[in-house]
């Protein structure tokens, strides 16, 4: 449970609470109009490339960047790009991005054509399934994961 007052806020949890703390700024958590009032904050937020679709959601933002089996090195420049982007958006609106949260997922076809790409880019780790809006994704692009876990 959050107990809140207009400037103060702790979490108490089974008879336990946290330390007193200030509140500067935000937004409460679970509020009607949190997701509503992040989609406006965030509406300047664009992409480098035109190719790249952008999709925000509530207090989720993800990239879809397109990656082309014969230009790697392109596609690495291109991801960056879209991250550096990111970081620069979030540090000239005061935001932090959690970076642990932060993944990255390639979708791959059926194709025998092996298409080498980082495990890692700029400290972000590449993953082989995600979790976007309750869906879970893989790196094919197959729903077993989400139609076993329903």
């Amino acid at each position: 449970m959050l107990v809140s007052t207009k400037s103060q806020t702790k979490v108490v949890i089974n008879k336990t609470s946290s330390n007193i703390t200030a509140v500067t700024s935000g937004v409460p958590q679970g509020s009607i109009l949190g997701p509503y009032l992040f989609s406006l904050f965030v509406n300047d937020l664009k992409t480098v490339h035109a190719c790249t679709k952008l999709m925000k959601y509530s207090d989720d933002t993800n990239f879809l960047v397109p990656v082309f089996k014969n230009s790697i090195d392109s596609n690495i420049a291109s991801v960056i790009d879209e991250i550096t982007n990111m970081k620069t958006w979030s540090a000239t609106n005061n935001m932090t991005i959690n970076m642990e949260k932060s993944k990255i997922l390639y979708f791959k076809t059926q194709s025998p054509l092996i298409c080498l790409l980082p495990s890692e880019i700029v400290g972000i780790n590449v993953c082989n399934m995600i979790k976007l809006l309750g869906i879970t994704f893989n790196e094919r692009m197959c729903f077993d994961e989400y139609f076993n876990a329903v």
